[in-house]
């Protein structure tokens, strides 16, 4: 992952990155880093749409056993 603005990352030509082997490894848009998820933008939007997703399929898990709550 290549962190920085639009404009650094427009002007850099990155196809990947080679490591021991002279293999190309690709570059990734966002990766997960102690439990928080960044993109190349280093802002959090990508963290908060999985936040929300994550919540959405809890509270439709606790829709379908809310018979069996007091």
């Amino acid at each position: 992952m290549v962190f920085g603005s639009r404009y650094f990352k427009a002007q850099a030509s990155l196809p990947g990155w080679l490591n021991n082997s002279s293999d190309v490894c690709p570059l990734t848009k966002s990766t997960k880093i102690l439990g928080f998820h960044i993109d190349d933008n280093l802002s959090f939007d990508d963290h908060v749409s999985k936040v929300v997703t994550s919540c959405h399929l809890i509270l439709q898990s606790l829709y379908q056993i809310r018979k069996l709550l007091n």
